[in-house]
This record gives C-alpha cells, sequence and structure tokens, in this order.
C-alpha cells in the first residue's frame, strides 16, 4: 500500500462508511397489522398501510398506501371513490387525469377529488413509487339521516364557537341509538 498516508486511509474509511448508511428511499414494507399487498394489474402492487380516525372536518377517516409501478406498467383509470393525496416517492409517473398529461416526478404532489377519472403509466427504466393518502369522507350519516354529521359532538363544536352553557343535557329518542341522541340548553356567549 504505497502512496497512501494515514489522512488517505482514514478518508477512505470513513467514505466507506458511510455508503453502508446511505439507502435509496422506497416502499414501507408490510406486516400482519398493516394488511398485505394485492396485485390489481400486471407489473403494479398495491401496498396497504393503517387507517385512522380523521381530524379534519367532513372525513371520518385517512389512510396511506402505495402503488409500486414496474417499468412498462400501467395502472387502471376508475373513477376515484373519494378524495385523495398523490406524492411521487421514487422514479416518475405519466398521470392522465380526466384529459390532462402530465409527467408526475420524484416528490411532485397532486390532488384527486371523488369520481376524477386518472390513469398512471411508468414509461420510464425504473420502479416507480405513488403515495396515496385517502380521504374518507363521513358519508353514512349524510346518506341516512339528511346531511347530518352523526359523528361531531355538538356541545364541542358549540364550545369551539365561543359560547359557554347555562345547561345543557343529552338524552335519546326513541330508535336505532346511532341516529337519536339528542342535545337539548341554553348557550351563551362567552365573550
Amino acid at each position: 500500500m504505497k502512496g497512501i498516508d494515514r489522512r488517505s486511509a482514514l478518508k477512505i474509511g470513513l467514505a466507506d462508511a458511510s455508503a453502508g448508511l446511505v439507502r435509496e428511499a422506497a416502499a414501507q414494507t408490510t406486516d400482519a397489522l398493516t394488511g398485505t399487498d394485492t396485485s390489481p394489474w400486471p407489473g403494479v402492487v398495491m401496498r396497504k398501510y393503517g387507517e385512522s380516525p380523521a381530524l379534519i372536518p367532513g372525513f371520518k377517516t385517512v389512510s396511506m398506501r402505495d402503488i409500486i409501478m414496474q417499468p412498462g406498467s400501467k395502472a387502471a383509470g376508475p373513477p376515484m371513490p373519494n378524495p385523495m393525496v398523490c406524492h411521487i416517492l421514487e422514479g416518475e409517473m405519466r398521470i392522465d387525469q380526466e384529459g390532462k398529461v402530465f409527467t408526475a416526478k420524484k416528490n411532485f404532489c397532486w390532488t384527486c377529488n371523488k369520481d376524477t377519472k386518472e390513469q398512471a403509466y411508468n414509461d420510464g427504466s425504473v420502479v416507480a413509487i405513488m403515495r396515496i393518502t385517502d380521504l374518507r369522507p363521513n358519508i353514512a350519516g349524510k346518506a341516512s339521516v339528511g346531511g347530518c354529521h352523526l359523528d361531531r359532538k355538538m356541545d364541542d363544536l358549540i364550545r369551539a364557537a365561543g359560547f359557554g352553557f347555562d345547561v345543557i343535557e343529552t338524552g335519546w329518542m326513541v330508535g336505532p341509538k346511532p341516529w337519536t341522541l339528542m342535545y337539548q340548553g341554553w348557550a351563551k356567549s362567552s365573550y
């Protein structure tokens, strides 16, 4: 090892050690708690992750999934079942969203609304990964009880609007519990 002094050896050693720490980003792996991979189209894997309650008004839950597309694959374009946010983690995809075609490169983000028609293509030579955050609307109550949001606590909403209560009571009317909780009270301005 002629021509390599201690300083050069140290640099080579640090470069070699740091190379092991750098990894390419990729889709997360699944486990028994997050669901399973499915292959809805040739060369495409849909990997579902968890779902949790949403804090965004009008949405009941939020969930996340990755669409992993091999080079040359495409995803079908049925109407979107719910609003969503899409983000390219790796590679790039050609997106046809209702006739508007654009290239979504790494870290590009866009949205789709319910019933949006969109098709994704991986025209590249590397795997492309699209992360989708699904926003699931609270439609169960809205569809059956004239637009009411049955998952909202009315007393909390009234307090958040700047009111306090002299009296607040809750009770159940006759009928199925999910549809019959009633609030009665007298509110006053907190200001």
